[in-house]
């Protein structure tokens, strides 16, 4: 007689012996006493029964949430699978000589030089003297620190400026208020990006670049291509919009924090910041 499967569908489950999987949700028992699951870490898997222990429901889970039986997650990497590829490039982890001269060194000192020449403090005197030609040519200069925003989107940016008083007002009034200025965030983001709208240079590189080199340990810079391909390997949905605003960027950021939550788990993967958290998805979906 074939057994009856002791786990129904939507029930969570974990594998008896091998924890690295995580937690698992029952996509279906099928026969024989086998059932298909889908495991945090490791993505769907087929197997008996007898290899699971049942586990409580989470209030809520940023992956398991929205799979079912019908509703899979394509291009899935298991997480496991993308630190093991950032450790064969690196195997000292965060720590690694080459990925510290390689990856991160110049991004640390752009945010060094960007806190330093475009604080509060250097940025409200050339406001309050209408010097916005000051401001956008120190923008230049954070920019040209690393190679973070493609060449083509930094010269959209330069060219933009280059328009006339109007435009280089424009851009570093929303700058500073950007960087500095009172109220939520989430109005002067999308500010910034109808500025960078204006000039013929709303990319998502280049709205994020300064607010990520600002303050690394809350923003990360976005390169699209990038964050699309980390939210398929962990099986998260960001809605993702090619027009930068706020509210994807929200959603880009609880990706970002379900990823360092892993990598905190690690021992040479504890990030020291976002520029790490960035680095490590770059190097691990290249």
């Amino acid at each position: 007689m074939t057994p009856t499967p002791t786990f129904k569908e939507g029930d969570y489950v974990t594998h008896a012996t091998l924890a690295k999987w995580g937690l698992g949700k029952v996509l279906e028992p099928l026969s024989g006493g086998i059932v298909r699951i889908f495991f945090e870490y490791e993505g769907e898997k087929k197997m008996r029964q007898d290899f699971l222990a049942p586990a409580s429901k989470p209030a809520s889970h940023p992956v398991l949430d929205r799979i079912d039986r019908l509703r899979t997650v394509k291009g899935f990497i298991p997480f496991p699978g993308m630190e093991s590829a950032f450790l064969a490039k690196f195997p000292q982890g965060f720590s690694d000589p080459a990925y510290v001269e390689n990856e991160r060194v110049y991004k640390a000192n752009a945010s060094a030089f960007l806190r330093q020449h475009l604080s509060r403090e250097s940025l409200l005197p050339l406001i309050t003297n209408e010097d916005f030609e000051t401001v956008c040519k120190l923008a230049k200069k954070v920019v040209s620190k690393t190679n973070l925003i493609f060449a083509n989107e930094s010269m959209d940016l330069a060219d933009g400026i280059k328009k006339g008083e109007a435009e280089r007002r424009l851009f570093a009034l929303a700058l500073v208020d950007l960087l500095h200025g009172e109220g939520d965030l989430g109005p002067r983001f999308d500010g910034f990006v109808d500025a960078l709208e204006a000039l013929d240079a709303c990319k998502w590189t280049t709205a994020t670049y300064f607010l990520s080199l600002y303050d690394p340990n809350q923003y990360i810079f976005v390169k699209p291509s990038y964050i699309q391909k980390a939210a398929q390997a962990v099986g998260l949905d960001i809605g993702y919009t090619t027009r930068p605003n706020w509210a994807c960027y929200q959603r880009i950021r609880g990706l970002i924090d379900y990823i360092s939550g892993q990598l905190s788990k690690r021992d040479l993967l504890q990030p020291a910041d976002l520029i790490d958290v960035q680095g490590f998805i770059w190097t691990s979906l290249t």
